[in-house]
């Protein structure tokens, strides 16, 4: 058996508040809350009852896999001082996955061979994350890496043949915009190996935009 099991998975880096426990690749748990602001209210109380539900001690959890970004500023710091908290107290390491392409592993289940894909989130009200996927025999291959587009701009780097999986407000494709807890955990005893870490000073999320203080006036 893969020896990162069994893994704790966080996923908050969208309005999702998801937490999952995977014993093996084939047996696993996972409850999620949707609902803006929060994840600072519910995520522990979700772990502890994720861990108590089966019946599992932090002591035999062998990894924490958590969702490092980008997304909300909030979100993704709130799931990363979670996981450093869990693993510093435990002696765990911690594996941070790549979000949009444990997502983009997620929605390539669903297509077929040969297709390209789209992911273009909302960063604010006008900027979008975007990156565009192509599924191949062995998985995914990235046409156009993770960059921060203009809104207005979105249009001219879509073709006709891509499938857009998006959540701006012009968005035809509004499903699979955001990955689960279980989507973050499967991502990290695939590929994530190599990204093991216990060092947990210098794990951050990857916000990938700037932080900007916006004040009312």
């Amino acid at each position: 058996m893969n020896k990162l099991f069994p893994i704790l998975a966080i996923e908050t880096s969208d309005q999702l508040c998801s937490v999952a426990i995977l014993i093996d690749d084939k047996y696993y748990s996972e409850t999620n809350i949707n609902g803006k602001h929060i994840h600072s209210e519910k995520l522990m109380p979700m772990i502890n009852e994720i861990l108590h539900s089966n019946n599992i001690d932090i002591s035999q959890v062998n990894s924490i896999a958590v969702s490092e970004g980008p997304g909300s500023f909030t979100g993704l710091r709130i799931g990363m001082a979670a996981a450093k908290g869990i693993a510093s107290g435990s002696g765990l390491p911690i594996i941070p996955v790549p979000t949009f392409i444990a997502l983009a592993n997620k929605i390539a289940d669903y297509l077929l061979i040969g297709q390209s894909f789209v992911i273009a989130k909302k960063a604010s009200r006008d900027e979008v994350y975007f990156a565009k996927y192509f599924k191949t025999q062995k998985g995914i291959e990235e046409l156009n890496s993770l960059s921060l587009l203009n809104k207005e701009n979105l249009s001219s780097f879509i073709e006709n043949d891509d499938l857009v999986f998006s959540n701006t407000s012009d968005s035809v494709m509004k499903d699979i915009v955001t990955p689960t807890a279980i989507d973050i955990g499967r991502w990290a005893y695939l590929f994530g190996k190599d990204l093991l870490t216990s060092n947990y000073d210098l794990l951050e999320p990857k916000y990938f935009k700037e932080f900007k203080v916006r004040n009312k006036s």
